[in-house]
C-alpha cells in the first residue's frame, strides 16, 4: 500500500518554499508591484511633461512669428507638423489701388526656410475689380509670398466677374500689390457674346485691361443675330494684342 499523502489541517497556513507564509507576503508582493508601477509612472512624466511644454512653446512661438511675418493674413487655428505650421482657414486679405482683394483657403503650411512664403489649398478669392464689378476667383493651390505680395495659383484656375465673363487658366500669377494677374500658359474667355483663346495674358489694373500675347482666337456673337448663321470667327496673329475695358469692349 502506497503511504497516505500529508493533508493540511483545517487551521493550516499555506507556505511558499522558502518557508514563509503565502497570506504575509502576499501585501508585500502588491505593495513592491504598486511602488514600481509608481516609479515608471513618474519617469514617464518626467519625459511626458517637458516635451509638452516645448510643443506648447512650439505653437506660441509660430503663432507670435505668424503675426509678424503675415500680419495679412488671419486664422482660426494653427498646429505644428513636419511641413511647419499648418494653418487652418486662413484668411489674406488687403488694399491694390484701392481696390480690396480677399481670399481664403481651407488650411496653408508656412515655409519653414522662409516664414513669409505660404502654400494655400483648395483657394478661393473675392477681388474688387472696376466699379462696380467683382471677380470670384478659385485655385486648388497656391503659394504666396509676402515679401512681394505675390500669389501663385496653380493646377486649375477659374475666374468668375459680376459682369458675366469666366475665365480658365492653368495657372497664373496675381501681383496684389499692383492689381495684376499674368500667366504664360493657355488661356480660355468666355462672356455674354464672345469666346477667346489665346497663350498667354495679362490683366492690368484691377482687371480695367486684359492683353493677349498669342495665338489669340476670337468668336464674336451679336446678340440681334442667329449664333449659327453669323458667327464671326477671326485668327489674330502671334503678336500682342490688347483690349482696353472689360473683356470683349475694344477701342
Amino acid at each position: 500500500m502506497q503511504p497516505a499523502e500529508p493533508t493540511l489541517g483545517d487551521d493550516a497556513v499555506p507556505s511558499r518554499p522558502d518557508g514563509r507564509s503565502v497570506d504575509a507576503v502576499a501585501p508585500r508582493d502588491r505593495a513592491r508591484a504598486a511602488s514600481e508601477r509608481h516609479s515608471r509612472r513618474v519617469k514617464l512624466f518626467k519625459w511626458l511633461l517637458p516635451l509638452i511644454g516645448v510643443g506648447v512653446a512650439l505653437v506660441i512661438f509660430a503663432m507670435i512669428a505668424l503675426v509678424s511675418f503675415l500680419p495679412n493674413i488671419k486664422v482660426s487655428s494653427a498646429l505644428i507638423t513636419k511641413d511647419g505650421l499648418t494653418m487652418v482657414e486662413p484668411r489674406l486679405s488687403g488694399r491694390a489701388n484701392s481696390k480690396t482683394y480677399d481670399v481664403t483657403a481651407a488650411r496653408a503650411v508656412q515655409n519653414l526656410k522662409d516664414p513669409k512664403v505660404v502654400r494655400f489649398v483648395e483657394v478661393e478669392g473675392r477681388i474688387e475689380m472696376a466699379a462696380p464689378n467683382w471677380a470670384k476667383l478659385l485655385a486648388r493651390e497656391g503659394v504666396y509670398d509676402a515679401n512681394t505680395e505675390k500669389l501663385r495659383l496653380e493646377k486649375g484656375v477659374s475666374i468668375d466677374t459680376t459682369d458675366g465673363y469666366k475665365i480658365h487658366l492653368d495657372h497664373a500669377n496675381a501681383d496684389l500689390r499692383n492689381g495684376m494677374l499674368s500667366t504664360e500658359g493657355p488661356v480660355a474667355l468666355t462672356g455674354p457674346n464672345l469666346s477667346i483663346d489665346a497663350v498667354g495674358a495679362e490683366v492690368l489694373d484691377n482687371g480695367a485691361v486684359l492683353i493677349l500675347k498669342s495665338a489669340v482666337r476670337v468668336t464674336m456673337i451679336p446678340k440681334s443675330a442667329n449664333p449659327t448663321a453669323s458667327e464671326v470667327n477671326a485668327a489674330a496673329p502671334a503678336t500682342t494684342q490688347s483690349i482696353n475695358g472689360s473683356p470683349g469692349k475694344g477701342n
